[in-house]
């Protein structure tokens, strides 16, 4: 018998769960403690999980140094359209409006501090103290400073710590396995709790949420075409029927990385050098992730919106820069949406029952989210790849051999 992945067994606790709310109704609150049990796991898990791949995904940065100014464009790329992905994301959470009208059934903890306050509490005085409080910000960006510290070190010096966070970042992965095997359960109890208050209601949620997320992922389609087009004079045409295999392999395997191999042939198809094909899909399928960035703003709106609260300019621009960095920590992270979300939500106090909210649409939105990020992973590296070769066109000098 075929083993039933991660994903469709949530899909079958989000199911069991939803019944379970519609027919025991606001009785299904006496479940949500298990959902509560199965989110703390998590966070006990999350905290040094992030520590170890934000530090370790940062300081192997040394070969996108090593790749020159092909890795730094390659950056550049995915930090712009990962930006431009999480405000399509908030345009589309503001303008449906998804968690108006909605009743998440939680106190407010949220605060909402102003710029000056933000910039300086992005800062932790005692790492010690943010990581035994869960203060997700400051933790974040401790881990920044401490992978671009490792990557400043010698390399006898440097080499060994890599590898200790690399294999500590494995061992953390492991246990967010283990936790994740609870997953099912944990969210259909906050599943069903949520139906059971909101009944109907949360149909409007899931329906709102879809069209963001899809109407979104269009957008996004035709800035990579727009920028294909302006910025290495490539044809969208072209590039949209060397990219239809690509997203064909995404939607069939729901992953990044699983389109690799398929994602770098049509990548070379289109003319990219095969160096910079070998070395941009691998590294954007780590660290680019522009579905992601929709799915963030969306579900961190929707979340602010239902339990009333008023987003601030501080807060937003606090939750894109936080958000931008998250995004390059979830790749091989299993259920790497609903670790992402957790951290997101707790920086700000918001709560995270929310996830069983959008984890119900996620099994309809995660192809939709894989083709954006795959897609731009081709856009970045034929992008990148044409303004180094005019570059070294007009200096005189050669370019990588696209044998």
């Amino acid at each position: 018998m075929k083993k039933i992945p991660l994903i469709g067994k949530i899909l079958i606790g989000l199911v069991i769960g939803g019944i379970c709310g519609f027919v025991f109704g606001e009785d299904m609150k006496v479940v949500q403690p298990i959902g509560t049990l199965f989110l703390n796991l998590l966070m006990m898990a999350v905290i040094p999980l992030i520590v170890c791949n934000l530090v370790s995904g940062i300081a192997s940065l040394r070969d996108v140094k090593a790749f020159g100014k092909i890795g730094g464009g390659l950056l550049v790329y995915y930090v712009f359209t990962t930006t431009f992905a999480i405000l399509v994301g908030s345009a589309f959470a503001f303008t449906l409006k998804p968690g108006t009208g909605y009743n998440l059934a939680t106190e407010l903890v949220a605060t909402k501090p102003d710029l000056l306050n933000t910039v300086v509490n992005l800062f932790p005085s005692n790492i010690f103290a943010a990581l035994s409080s869960g203060n997700m910000a400051q933790v974040v960006f401790f881990c920044v400073f401490l992978g671009v510290a490792l990557l400043m070190l010698p390399s006898e010096h440097s080499e060994p710590l890599l590898t200790m966070f690399v294999h500590l970042s494995k061992l953390f992965n492991a246990l967010i396995n283990l936790v994740m095997k609870f997953a099912p359960i944990g969210i259909a109890c906050l599943f069903g709790s949520q139906v059971g208050i909101n009944g109907t209601a949360i149909a409007s949620v899931i329906g709102k949420f879809a069209v963001g997320m899809y109407a979104g992922t269009a957008i996004m389609y035709v800035i990579y075409c727009f920028s294909v087009q302006i910025l290495a004079r490539y044809s969208p045409i072209e590039f949209l029927k060397k990219a239809f295999p690509v997203m064909v392999t995404g939607v069939a395997t729901n992953s990044s990385n699983a389109t690799i191999p398929t994602t770098m042939e049509w990548t070379e198809k289109m003319g990219v050098s095969k160096k910079v094909s070998d070395f941009a899909i691998p590294l954007g399928a780590v660290m680019n992730k522009n579905g992601m960035g929709l799915f963030l703003s969306l579900t961190f709106i929707f979340t602010a919106q239902s339990i009333g609260y008023e987003i601030t300019l501080p807060m937003y621009l606090q939750m894109m820069l936080i958000g931008l960095i998250l995004t390059t920590g979830a790749g091989g992270v299993a259920g790497g949406q609903i670790v992402v979300l957790t951290i997101l939500l707790d920086a700000f106090g918001l709560p995270s029952e929310a996830i069983a909210v959008v984890m119900a649409i996620t099994p309809f939105t995660d192809p939709a989210q894989t083709c954006a990020n795959i897609i731009s992973d081709m856009a970045a590296a034929k992008v990148v790849d044409a303004r180094a070769r005019s570059a070294a066109r007009k200096s005189g000098q050669a370019y990588y051999d696209a044998e």
